[in-house]
């Protein structure tokens, strides 16, 4: 499964939403980018993901779903996501044409 198919999949599974994702934003491994020590080496990919349709269904894994804006964002689960790895994803959003990002 291509990592596209698989976000697409895993989106429409967990949400009720169904997406297309558009571009691969950033790739990151994880410990360098400040998320909590893990046995092995984790790398982790944002894909920038159009919104197609669909309802929201929260299910056993999310409780909750929710649209926010940006810059008024919910508290984040800091061992998951990052705030500055989602405002990456919006100015690509914003400015198609920046490169991806890696470090």
């Amino acid at each position: 499964m291509t990592p596209r198919e698989n976000v697409e999949r895993e989106f429409l599974e967990e949400t009720g939403y169904s997406v297309r994702a558009q571009s691969l934003v950033s790739i990151i491994e994880m410990e360098k980018a400040n998320y909590p020590k893990q046995l092995f080496t984790i790398y982790k990919a944002f894909l920038l993901c159009h919104l197609i349709d669909g309802t929201p269904k929260p299910n056993i894994e999310i409780s909750e779903i929710a649209f926010h804006p940006i810059h008024d964002l919910p508290p984040l689960d800091f061992n998951r996501t990052h705030k500055e790895d989602l405002l990456r994803a919006y100015e690509q959003h914003l400015h198609p044409k920046l490169p991806t990002h890696f470090n």
